[in-house]
């Protein structure tokens, strides 16, 4: 029998029809941190808090917490007499559950009146009808809270829960929530000030510089005052000797003698006007130095207090209250925060460019960070205008927007405008930092990529080698950036068709990886990825779906379940499966990794248009044309609104003209077909896998008129098939 081996803060009962609800309070309550003082100050009650820890967790939940096989029954029965307190989520969905009614039984029988700690929170419907029966038995309808708009809200209603688990009341709790939020912004008072102590310390350091520059000053003019003096004696002396010279021979040998002399005390005065002129010189740069010193700091201060200002003012004001001092409510979300602060920048900013440039980088790469290539791209480009004509070209900071803004262009589809920028960066890297720097090294591998995703094969394969040759001299064949640069050479073999020489590389690379970095480090389980995915191309199934099923375990332990890295995997998973002929299993997982990417990534990320594209192609291989239909339109959509009619764009319209073709609309899939052929053939990478590609959206043309019963049209397009089939060496290719 499974035992239940953890003592739970709570248990969540709750129909499975709000399994969104309860994921939602789930989380909440795992993540929330008790205020150290949000106990009230009587002793006892203080002492028992002590003992708690200042997070609720765990919390079970059933979907989280059971085994995978053994007594269901059995394990909630100990989950709930390990269970401290009872939340039960109140809707019609769960007033009807007779399971829910059983956990609330038991729960109840488990403990003394005394002790029934049960909690009821509302999320759909309306009290009493919202309420299990076994909730009000004994007539008295339970004190509920709230979490629909109408009533509570999610936030308040969490609270109020939080609060009756911790014996403390609902105002003193949100007190203390409005406290620690004061307790932040008092902390990033602390960072201004000591910003302020560090520029007092660098304006101390400059003027004990000038105290020294002003004692060597004066050591060396009292050094010229002594040779001034010797001067005289010298010429006394040279004046004596030349007066004895006419007397006699003997007091010749004198005069010769305090020329010596003579001539050394000059030596020494030249020597002292040297010095004089060095200690002038030194006091020159001190001087300058120290004022260097504090303009820098002084502006360091300026940029540091304004940079806080806004964002205190402009960002973080967005959870205040709606319409009270720009707040937007206090369930704001960044992006919200980050869209309404963006267009007071330019005026905010307009006499200090490269705190607006700083500004504006940042929130290009909020928005990068939330998949929003496109909408980061004028605030990147911007930042690297204002870089550019503040700083320089070959400025770092300005080298490092022309890296970020590179990267959101290709996350935007813009390959063209990423590799003319990646181009121009690698040359600045290289004239400012020299071959063999570790940023010149990068800026060349993000080059080879680009060349690569533009069909440029044989410069990516140049430069991919060069940098490994590098980074093997420079950093160590054993270091992790040394190890991508042999996974990057792998992937181009692949790219172009040289599969066989890459599945070897990407064992020797995931061995590495696995050395070097462990085996739980997301670079050792991208590896694993990318050798699977060559096990893919090379038909070996088996070895296929046993990495690729080990990848995603390894994924989910290491990074989470909603992890963007574990959806990825659960994604390569289902594609194994369509190569495995499980399309029924591939069908079920695509629809659920791509409904976990819409609720993390958005509908509009990458990953997930990706994911809509072979969960598309799998509705046409097990038969459901109209889902596959319905699914391609919605791709072409997105594909157009986010790059315009690009390759993709054209390609998925020649596949969806394939699954109208079998639906036996052919009228409608002819000039889908045609429109997605004539697109293709202008904008396809010329390579083998482009005419490949090509070849294929012929294919569908022919299929297309021979079902139709067009058989002049089928010898029309059957030559054009033909011509490009000659030209393509490429002898097998998957079909999609």
């Amino acid at each position: 029998m499974p035992h239940v081996n953890k003592h739970y803060r709570a248990f969540i009962s709750y129909s499975h029809k709000d399994a969104k609800w309860a994921k939602w309070l789930h989380k909440g309550l795992e993540q929330y941190h008790v205020p150290i003082d949000a106990y009230p100050q009587d002793k006892k009650l203080k002492e028992d808090g002590a003992k708690r820890s200042r997070r609720l967790t765990p919390v079970f939940r059933d979907r989280d917490e059971l085994p995978a096989s053994g007594s269901l029954a059995d394990t909630i029965q100990e989950a709930l007499e390990a269970s401290e307190n009872l939340i039960v989520l109140c809707s019609p969905n769960s007033a009807a559950s007779q399971y829910v009614n059983a956990e609330i039984e038991i729960f109840r029988g488990l403990r003394p009146e005394n002790d029934q700690k049960v909690y009821a929170l509302i999320v759909d419907g309306d009290p009493p009808a919202c309420f299990p029966a076994a909730l009000t038995a004994g007539g008295a309808e339970p004190i509920a809270a709230d979490a629909r708009e109408e009533g509570d809200g999610k936030a308040d209603a969490k609270l109020k829960l939080i609060a009756g688990m911790l014996g403390v009341g609902f105002d003193r709790l949100k007190q203390r929530e409005a406290k620690r939020q004061r307790n932040r912004l008092m902390a990033m008072v602390a960072v201004v000030s000591v910003v302020a102590v560090m520029t007092s310390f660098l304006a101390l350091w400059a003027l004990k510089a000038e105290q020294e520059a002003t004692k060597q000053k004066e050591v060396a003019v009292e050094q010229r005052e002594k040779a001034v003096e010797a001067e005289k004696v010298a010429v006394e002396e040279r004046e004596k000797a030349v007066e004895s010279e006419k007397v006699a021979v003997e007091e010749r040998g004198k005069a010769v003698e305090s020329e010596k002399v003579a001539v050394e005390e000059r030596k020494k005065a030249e020597l002292a006007a040297e010095k004089e002129k060095l200690a002038a010189e030194k006091e020159k740069e001190a001087k300058e130095l120290a004022e260097k010193q504090r303009e820098l700091a002084v502006q360091s201060e300026k940029e540091a207090k304004t940079v806080l200002l806004f964002f205190n003012d402009k960002v973080m004001a967005a959870a205040r209250p709606k319409q009270q001092d720009g707040g937007l409510g206090i369930n704001a979300t960044i992006r919200e925060a980050i869209d309404a602060a963006e267009p007071q920048i330019s005026k905010a900013f307009a006499d200090q460019p490269k705190v607006e440039a700083t500004i504006r980088s940042a929130i290009g790469t909020s928005y990068w960070y939330l998949g929003e290539a496109k909408n980061a791209i004028p605030q990147l480009k911007r930042a690297l205008a204002l870089r550019v004509k503040a700083l320089g070209q070959k400025d770092p900071d300005t080298l490092k927007s022309m890296r970020i803004l590179a990267t959101s262009y290709r996350r935007a589809g813009m390959h063209e405008e990423a590799l003319e920028l990646r181009e121009r960066t690698l040359e600045l890297e290289k004239e400012q930092l020299g071959p063999k720097h570790v940023d010149t090294l990068t800026a060349a591998s993000n080059l080879a990529n680009s060349y690569r995703e533009a069909g440029r094969f044989k410069e990516a394969l140049v430069l991919y080698e060069e940098t490994l040759r590098l980074r093997k001299e420079v950093l160590g064949p054993e270091e992790p950036d040394t190890i991508s640069s042999i996974g990057n050479l792998a992937a181009i073999y692949v790219s172009m068709g040289r599969n066989e020489e890459a599945l070897p590389i990407r064992k020797e690379v995931l061995k590495l990886f696995t050395k070097v970095q462990g085996s739980d480090h997301p670079d050792t389980l991208t590896s694993m990825q990318n050798l699977a995915n060559s096990y893919d191309i090379a038909g070996l199934e088996k070895e296929a779906q046993a990495l690729h099923e080990e990848t995603l375990k390894l994924r989910i332990k290491v990074q989470g379940e909603e992890h963007p890295d574990t959806l990825r995997a659960k994604y390569n998973m289902a594609n194994t499966f369509i190569n495995a002929g499980l399309l029924k299993e591939a069908v079920s997982l695509h629809e659920k990794t791509m409904k976990s990417m819409i609720e993390v990534l958005g509908g509009r990320h990458r990953d997930t248009v990706g994911a809509m594209n072979s969960l598309a192609y799998s509705y046409w291989k097990l038969g459901r044309l109209a889902e596959s239909e319905k699914t391609y339109i919605e791709l072409i959509a997105i594909q157009k609104e986010q790059n315009g009619t690009d390759f993709r764009y054209y390609y998925t319209q020649s596949l969806l003209g394939e699954v109208l073709t079998d639906m036996k609309k052919y009228p409608d899939a002819e000039p889908v077909l045609l429109e997605g052929y004539k697109g293709m053939e202008k904008t396809v990478p010329k390579n083998d896998l482009g005419r490949s590609q090509l070849r294929f959206a012929i294919e569908r043309l022919v299929d297309l008129y021979g079902k139709w019963g067009k058989p002049d049209k089928v010898k029309s397009w059957q030559q054009k098939y033909e011509a490009i089939k000659a030209s393509d060496p490429a002898t097998k290719a998957p079909k999609k």
